[in-house]
């Protein structure tokens, strides 16, 4: 049977705070680990629970000399939600004293949504003229799962191991953000809507050889491969003053495909004994990157 053990400790749940402002943060979470020594098994895995609610305002106010000068003011009022899930999952496996089996998947999705409402204005003789108004929101939605999986082979040599990594991670970004201006100087008002879309793929796969050549001494080999595929895309919609439907601009549209991958190797020499360790080596990288929009 399983033994486990169950732990919350909060302040690893925490996500990285917003200096500025006030800041509500609500974290939880739930840690478990088991074995079962007759199968050579391990189990550990955890989710986390993180929302955060930020609220900022600035007050801005540039002072100018001369005779023909005029001031300038800001008031900022930014509010950012984000909200946090994060699952994580380890297994491993003790096949026999000299193979080892170990996957690791995660997974994190994360929501923020931003207001921001910014206010300008010109000062000339303690008179406030407005300039511009603007209000902007966005909402932002992402996926992230690593994933990796080890196996570590010993030889019936002494010191002889073999071992082979693969890792595969996945992100998908979706973002769609709403624009209201309204500039005084120019008379124009503007509605913009934008909507994103972006997602990368990440594939590595590793193999590394020890080989002992003395009782202090190693000789490591490595060869790798890796690709990155990326795909990006925007569209923008604009409606300006009394406009009665949204058009394209074409301007803030496009699409984008990238590709980037290749080969890698390794050969280190390693030398400990008592206080000196030594390591040394040279690596070789071949690499390519082509995009198409």
């Amino acid at each position: 049977s399983f033994s486990h053990a169950e732990n919350n400790n909060v302040s690893s749940m925490m996500t990285e705070l917003n200096p500025y402002g006030i800041t509500q943060t609500t974290a939880a979470g739930v840690n478990y680990s088991g074995d079962n020594k007759e199968y050579g098994l391990k189990f550990s895995g955890h989710y986390l629970y993180n929302l955060s609610d930020n609220a900022t305002s600035y007050d801005i106010f540039d002072e100018y000399f001369g005779e023909t000068t005029s001031d300038n003011k800001q008031d900022l009022h930014l509010n950012n939600r984000d909200q946090n899930h994060r699952f994580n999952f380890k297994l491993e496996y003790q096949a026999t004293p000299k193979d080892y089996f170990m996957i690791r998947p995660s997974l994190v999705m994360q929501k923020r949504k931003q207001d921001l409402a910014l206010t300008d204005w010109t000062v000339m003789e303690s008179v406030d003229s407005l300039l511009l108004n603007q209000n902007t929101q966005t909402d932002q939605s992402v996926i992230n799962t690593m994933n990796e999986a080890l196996y570590m082979h010993k030889f019936n040599n002494r010191g002889h191991a073999l071992s082979v990594n693969a890792k595969f991670s996945y992100t998908h970004t979706d973002e769609d953000m709403d624009l209201e201006l309204n500039n005084v100087q120019s008379q124009k008002n503007v509605l913009q809507k934008t909507i994103s879309k972006n997602d990368q793929k990440s594939y590595t796969v590793t193999a590394s050889y020890v080989v002992p050549i003395s009782k202090h001494m190693r000789i490591k080999a490595d060869a790798g491969w890796n690709y990155v595929d990326g795909h990006i895309k925007q569209a923008t919609e604009t409606k300006v003053n009394d406009e009665q439907t949204f058009s394209i601009d074409s301007m803030l549209c496009g699409r984008a495909n990238s590709h980037y991958g290749g080969f890698l190797s390794n050969l280190s020499y390693m030398y400990n004994r008592k206080r000196w360790n030594v390591v040394g080596g040279t690596e070789f990288h071949s690499y390519e990157l082509w995009t198409v929009n």
